[in-house]
């Protein structure tokens, strides 16, 4: 009989596993080490979102560039007055807003009866689509009329624009200007005496009546 009790004691194991400590402390220790997995993770996203919207403010300013430089590059300067609209056209810029005719006119729809002329101005404002954020406002007025500088529909160039700066090169001096302004009546006025000069350095023809040399433009984005 007690060999029996014996040879039954071999095949019987203690009892074993986790006290409620240990079992506390291994849970509170996994739901440390989750918080900090998915802080890492919201970062990690926020970064991503952070980077892209960079990227895309700034690919929005080189366009805005690109399209202010080639609209400008087209600006002109007429002393012809319709027989039956006046139309007038003329160019007034400072340091922080521009307002001017040019050639960039694109029609949009076949056979409509458009011509190349508009008026277009640049400025920056506030657009209720982007309460938080300055914007890069393009005006665009066709067919140009009498009021220049007035009328016509505004769009957004580009969004996170926190300053934007025009500079004007006079020839004749040889030096940036923060302003630069020919108006209507003046070409009128010296169309006997000097046809208007588009991006001309002829120290003869008054700088009433001309366009700017160049123009310089910068932009400041918002990160």
């Amino acid at each position: 009989m007690n060999k029996r009790c014996k040879r039954n004691s071999r095949f019987t194991s203690p009892q074993s596993g986790f006290s409620l400590i240990e079992v506390m402390i291994a849970t509170a220790l996994l739901g440390t080490m989750g918080g900090i997995l998915v802080s890492m993770l919201w970062l990690t996203f926020d970064g991503q979102n952070a980077v892209r919207d960079t990227r895309n403010r700034l690919h929005a300013a080189r366009v805005a560039l690109n399209t202010m430089s080639r609209e400008l590059s087209m600006a002109f300067l007429s002393t012809h007055v319709d027989e039956e609209e006046r139309r007038q056209t003329f160019f007034d810029g400072d340091s922080e807003q521009i307002d001017f005719t040019s050639l960039a006119h694109r029609r949009l729809v076949q056979d409509i009866k458009e011509s190349d002329a508009v008026e277009i101005g640049y400025k920056l404002g506030k657009d209720r689509r982007y309460p938080n954020q300055s914007v890069l406002i393009r005006r665009q007025k066709t067919p140009i009329d009498d009021s220049p500088g007035k009328g016509g529909m505004e769009d957004v160039l580009a969004v996170g624009v926190h300053k934007m700066k025009f500079e004007y090169w006079d020839a004749n001096d040889e030096d940036w200007d923060s302003d630069w302004s020919v108006d209507f009546e003046d070409i009128v006025d010296s169309k006997h005496n000097a046809a208007p000069t588009t991006m001309g350095d002829d120290e003869n023809v008054e700088r009433k009546t001309m366009l700017p040399y160049r123009i310089r433009i910068s932009l400041v984005v918002e990160d």
